[in-house]
C-alpha cells in the first residue's frame, strides 16, 4: 500500500511540475496587452501617434521625401508652390491698388469680393505657369503711357535688395495727366485653355506708345516678396527735375539736392546714378524725384542739363 501511495504523489508531483512549465510558455508566448497610453513595449504612447501608421523615425522614405520637398519649396515662412503663387498674386493687387490710390484713381475692383477674383485669377495663371509679368500702365489724353510698374514673377528668390525707398517708389506726377489706367498680364499665350477656371473676362490689348521717360529698379518689390518677383518702373520725363547739390557725405555715396519746384529736400545716392557723377556742392543733376516713406529721393541720376530745367 504505501508503494501505491508513494507512485500516487510522485505522479501528482509531475502533474504540478507539468502545469507550471506550461503556464510558464504560454505567458511567455502570449501577446500582452499594454496598459493605457504605453506601447507594447511599455513605453509612453504619444497621444498625436495614428497606430496604422509606423511612427515617424521609421517613416516610409516617400513621405520623408515629401516633407522635404514641401520644406525645400517653401522657403518664404514654410509656404507651398501653392501658397506661394496666391501670396504673389496677393501683394501684386495690393501694390497696384496701393498706387492706383496714390494717384486718386479707382482700381478696377471696388469691393473685396471683385479684388479677391483678380488675386484668384493672377494665381490660377501663375499654376498653369503661364504668368511671367503684370503692369499697371497709367495713360494721358494722348493715349501713351506716362507710368508702368512692371512685376516680374519666377525669380531665384533670395534676400532681396536694400529697399532704400522703404515703400513703394511714387513718382512726382500731376494727376490731371492722367486720363486712365489699364492692367496687364503677359505672355497669357495660353489663357483659352483654362479660362473657365476665371472670374474676370480677359481679353487682349493693344500695345501703347509711351512717352519720353527713363526707366529704375523698384527695390521695394523685390525686397519685400524675398526676390522672388522683380519690379521695373517706367515714368515720362514729366517727373524729372533739375536740383542743385547743397552737401554731400564725406565718403560722397550720398548727397542732397534742391529744386525751388519742391517743397523738401532729395536725398541722391550713387547707386541711383545712370551714368558716372561725382557730387560736388553747387552742381546740378538731373533726375527722377519720387515720394517715398523716407522723404523725396531721386532715381536715374544724371548729369544736369539745360533742357531739364
Amino acid at each position: 500500500m504505501w508503494i501505491v501511495l508513494a507512485i500516487a504523489a510522485l505522479l501528482i508531483a509531475l502533474m504540478l511540475l507539468s502545469g507550471l512549465s506550461s503556464g510558464t510558455a504560454a505567458s511567455g508566448t502570449r501577446p500582452v496587452r499594454p496598459a493605457p497610453g504605453a506601447s507594447a513595449a511599455g513605453h509612453p504612447r504619444p497621444s498625436h501617434l495614428n497606430t496604422t501608421r509606423p511612427a515617424p523615425h521609421t517613416a516610409p522614405h516617400k513621405e520623408r521625401t515629401m516633407i522635404a520637398k514641401h520644406a525645400n519649396s517653401a522657403p518664404h515662412n514654410g509656404r507651398s508652390h501653392a501658397d506661394r503663387y496666391e501670396l504673389d498674386a496677393t501683394k501684386t493687387v495690393q501694390a497696384f491698388d496701393f498706387i492706383l490710390k496714390s494717384f486718386g484713381r479707382t482700381p478696377p475692383w471696388t469691393t473685396a469680393a471683385q479684388r479677391d477674383d483678380h488675386v484668384h485669377d493672377l494665381t490660377v495663371m501663375l499654376r498653369h505657369g503661364d504668368l511671367e509679368r503684370a503692369s499697371l500702365e497709367l495713360v494721358g489724353a494722348d493715349d501713351t503711357v506716362i507710368y508702368r510698374h512692371r512685376i516680374e514673377f519666377g525669380r531665384n528668390g533670395g534676400s532681396g535688395s536694400v529697399d532704400a525707398a522703404g515703400g513703394i517708389e511714387l513718382p512726382l506726377l500731376a494727376r490731371h495727366q492722367i486720363a486712365r489706367h489699364r492692367i496687364l498680364v503677359s505672355p497669357a499665350a495660353r489663357l483659352d485653355d483654362y479660362r473657365p477656371e476665371l472670374r474676370n473676362g480677359w481679353g487682349r490689348a493693344p500695345t501703347l506708345n509711351q512717352r519720353t521717360g527713363s526707366c529704375f529698379a523698384s527695390d521695394h518689390t523685390r525686397r519685400v516678396n524675398a526676390g522672388r518677383m522683380n519690379g521695373e518702373v517706367f515714368v515720362a520725363d514729366e517727373a524729372r527735375h533739375t536740383v542743385t547739390v547743397l552737401n554731400v557725405a564725406v565718403d560722397g555715396q550720398y548727397a542732397f539736392g534742391r529744386s525751388a519746384a519742391l517743397a523738401a529736400d532729395v536725398f541722391l545716392h550713387r547707386g541711383q546714378c545712370a551714368e558716372a557723377v561725382t557730387f560736388q556742392p553747387g552742381q546740378r543733376l538731373s533726375c527722377v524725384v519720387i515720394q517715398t516713406p523716407r522723404g523725396l529721393q531721386g532715381r536715374n541720376i544724371r548729369a544736369g542739363r539745360p533742357s531739364d530745367a
